[in-house]
């Protein structure tokens, strides 16, 4: 009897006490609720292919290009000139020093030359600026050409003289080589001769390959100056042309 009395007063074991009280935590626990797991068919959701970053990139590229045409444009403008120009009415340089200033047109030097001031542009933006100008106030002065717009000259040995300027033009048009003049040369006496010089663009150097104009076979050769001075038609001073000449005809 007391063995009995002594065993029901023992305290119970650990296990024991943890099983108690995990059966009275889940008596008063409310049962958790379970999210269902939605998928993009229940939701009728699809996952977009367009890429949201794809307007930005086409601005971007779009701004590139701009920026790009922006330089290009910048780069022609202030590509840097080696040409002068001369003007003749001494008298009136300081008044148009003045006018350069206002109309914010660069130069690098101005020297005084027996044939006029010598103006040297700092660009062929200026330059152009410049030349309008004078030509504007009806100045008198005097340039050459441009080194940006000069033209390669060749000559086309072996065509006769009975071959029209237009035919010969017409096939190295054909032929890819748009010429810008072509004229007839002269032997002495002024005798025509089986000779034409061809002027065109100095992209175009590939022309001394040509073999053959209008089926005649010819030959192509760079144009030899005679070493004399060229003379200006307008004022027959030397050293440049009428066509750059703003002078008064003597």
């Amino acid at each position: 009897m007391d063995e009995t009395t002594n065993q029901e007063n023992q305290p119970t074991t650990e296990p024991e006490n943890e099983k108690v009280k995990q059966t009275k935590r889940e008596e008063f626990e409310l049962p958790k609720k379970k999210a269902k797991k939605r998928t993009f068919t229940q939701l009728n959701i699809q996952p977009s292919q367009n890429n949201r970053f794809e307007a930005l990139s086409t601005n971007t590229d779009t701004t590139e290009k701009i920026e790009s045409n922006t330089v290009n444009e910048k780069e022609t403008v202030e590509k840097q000139n080696s040409t002068p120009i001369y003007l003749r009415n001494k008298e009136k340089w300081a008044s148009v020093n003045k006018l350069l200033e206002v109309k914010k047109i660069n130069i690098t030097k101005a020297t005084n030359t027996k044939d006029g001031i010598r103006i040297q542009l700092q660009t062929e933006y200026d330059y152009r600026t410049m030349y309008n100008l004078f030509k504007q106030k009806d100045l008198e002065f005097h340039t050459h050409q441009l080194k940006t717009e000069k033209t390669l000259k060749v000559v086309a040995k072996g065509i006769p003289v009975e071959v029209d300027e237009k035919e010969i033009h017409d096939d190295l048009k054909s032929k890819g080589y748009p010429a810008v003049k072509i004229t007839r040369m002269n032997k002495k006496g002024n005798v025509p001769a089986d000779m034409v010089i061809i002027e065109i663009k100095r992209e175009y150097k590939s022309i001394y390959n040509i073999e053959n104009i209008n089926g005649l076979i010819i030959k192509v050769e760079a144009l030899r100056s005679n070493g004399q001075n060229v003379q200006c038609h307008r004022c027959q001073l030397y050293g440049h042309i009428q066509k750059n000449c703003n002078a008064e005809f003597k």
